[in-house]
């Protein structure tokens, strides 16, 4: 795993600085705390959300949006709503 405040670049060269700040700890499926877990800041609440945020406008560029994508294309955002709900991000309107 990279260190925190490593950056990770997309397709387009750009980079997403600080991609692995929420530990897995903290992103338990079950929600629950494990040993050892600790609660989210707010700034990796935030960095979370904006990255978050930058695949879901993703997500809605892909083309064509036909019926070969549009299960890839229902999963994702399903999973990141699922990730949303995890870290306790409202989805901005």
């Amino acid at each position: 795993m990279p260190n925190a405040g490593a950056s990770v670049s997309s397709a387009d060269g750009s980079a997403f600085p600080d991609a692995n700040l929420v530990s897995s700890d903290a992103l338990d499926a079950g929600g629950d705390q494990t040993e050892g877990a600790r609660d989210v800041t707010d700034l990796e609440k935030q960095k979370a959300e904006d990255l978050i945020s930058r695949l879901e406008l993703s997500v809605g560029q892909i083309f064509p949006r036909d019926s070969a994508n549009s299960g890839l294309i229902a999963e994702m955002i399903q999973t990141l709503n699922g990730l949303r709900s995890l870290l306790g991000l409202v989805r901005p309107h």
